[in-house]
Order: structure tokens, then C-alpha cells, then sequence
């Protein structure tokens, strides 16, 4: 399981192209759904298998737009529970 819960997205490709070719049963990253399309195509453009960032699940949480931690958490936990 990974969980990539960074503001600044700029760390976001060279974690997740190590993370998304491991064998995680969940992979969840902060984001919007148009910040999540720019990762797709960032991950994309450097070689990333498509399978693997079809595998990170973004927005994060099952209230996508939770911003705090204490609203973040309890939703983010139910959705890798349910996974």
C-alpha cells in the first residue's frame, strides 16, 4: 500500500513510477481528477506501462474534497478498507 499524500505534485512522477510497478494492493494520491489527468500524462510521457497509473486511485478518500487531515482520514481509511 501506498499513499502519496503531498500538496507539491512535483515529487508525485519519480515516486509513483517506483510505486506503481511494486506489487501495492492500493495506491491513493491527493488531487483533483484534472490534477490526477496531468499525472496519468506525466507518468505516461516517461515510459510508465498504462496499467500502472490506471492503478493509483485519485482523489483520494471517499470525499474528494476533503482538505484537512481529520476529514481526510476517516474516508481515505474506508476507501482502503473497501480495496
Amino acid at each position: 500500500m501506498a499513499i502519496f499524500l503531498f500538496h507539491d505534485h512535483g515529487w508525485d512522477p519519480l515516486l509513483m513510477e517506483r510505486v506503481a510497478s511494486q506489487p501495492a494492493f492500493f495506491i491513493g494520491a491527493l488531487g483533483s481528477r484534472r490534477t490526477h489527468a496531468a499525472r496519468f500524462d506525466t507518468l505516461r510521457s516517461r515510459g510508465v506501462r498504462q496499467e500502472a497509473p490506471e492503478r493509483i486511485v485519485s482523489p483520494l478518500g471517499l470525499i474528494p474534497s476533503a482538505r484537512d487531515p481529520a476529514t481526510l482520514a476517516l474516508p481515505a481509511l474506508s476507501q482502503i478498507v473497501d480495496a
